[in-house]
């Protein structure tokens, strides 16, 4: 059986820079498209899949539907990056990806290679997945490695409100917003299941035994980029060699807009993760226990006011 792996998230927390990587390794095939989407296309979560609907391709290519015009965003989006790099082999899939049925059998085509490559994709929203999706994930790639990338939750809560605020093209200004509003923002269904890492964990545990669930820290992109790739590479069984590391590896993708988080803001987030991030720091140690610190010295320094949200 060809081995497999999937790149479950954190959002925000370098997974488009572990896509563009892993790429570059001619031991490891990736889809032309980063995020497939799959096994999160149930209404239930808060993500943005066209999947979450079997609807027929002429009403997915016409329709009205929010799901519809999603489709089309996605499609018109995927022929902008086929342009700028064509091939046929991607031509092929994209017609498998867009025109096909959307089953399991269509999702393995999608990761299937001719050639002997460790083949895998990394959708971040699969953090949100509960036990019986999980479940689907294993009945179906029983011997798949799982990749989780965990990011401060308080910088990937700030990294995301200001993403967000990118992709939405808003005029407002951050920085003009209350700090109610923008904690309401994060304490929306989409943000609350993307920030549990203890609960990710424990579902993903409970399935895929512990050598084949890489844990890792954004901090480590930051830190010693080169040294998480080569981790990363002996954890899926490919020639883990710096020599393919491109001389842009430290370069980061998807940055947000930079700007300091409100003060307030940071003491409520603080206040909200600092359950989460004593057990990380307790179960997983390393840069959590950095997290834990700085946590500590934002809820040790006075506030202006009480945030309630």
């Amino acid at each position: 059986m060809k081995a497999h792996f999937i790149g479950i998230g954190a959002h925000k927390a370098g997974t488009t820079w572990l896509h563009k990587n892993l790429n570059k390794h001619p031991e490891i095939w990736l889809p032309p498209k980063k995020e497939l989407h799959y096994f999160d296309r149930a209404k239930k979560y808060p993500s943005p899949s066209h999947l979450s609907c079997s609807r027929n391709l002429l009403q997915r290519l016409v329709g009205l539907k929010k799901v519809d015009k999603s489709y089309r965003t996605e499609l018109l989006h995927s022929i902008y990056f086929f342009l700028k790099d064509p091939s046929l082999e991607n031509l092929r899939w994209y017609f498998r990806y867009y025109l096909g049925r959307h089953d399991d059998e269509w999702y393995l085509s999608l990761l299937d290679r001719e050639v002997e490559l460790i083949s895998g994709e990394i959708t971040p929203a699969y953090s949100m997945l509960d036990e019986s999706d999980v479940a689907d994930v294993y009945n179906m790639l029983p011997h798949a490695k799982v990749i989780f990338l965990l990011r401060n939750p308080i910088d990937r809560a700030w990294s995301a409100i200001r993403y967000r605020k990118k992709r939405r093209r808003s005029r407002e200004d951050i920085t003009s917003m209350s700090v109610e509003q923008l904690a309401d923002i994060v304490n929306n269904k989409s943000f609350e299941l993307r920030s549990d890492y203890i609960k990710t964990l424990r579902i993903w545990q409970d399935k895929f035994s512990r050598e084949n669930l890489f844990i890792g820290f954004y901090d480590e992109i930051l830190a010693d980029p080169e040294k998480l790739l080569l981790r990363i590479f002996q954890f899926l069984s490919v020639e883990s060699s710096n020599q393919y590391i491109s001389a842009d590896f430290k370069k980061r993708v998807n940055q947000s807009p930079k700007k300091d988080i409100p003060q307030d803001l940071e003491f409520y987030l603080a206040k909200k993760f600092y359950p989460q991030v004593k057990e990380l720091s307790s179960t997983l140690g390393g840069f959590a226990d950095r997290w834990l610190v700085d946590i500590e010295e934002i809820l040790a320094q006075p506030q202006s006011k009480e945030v309630s949200a």
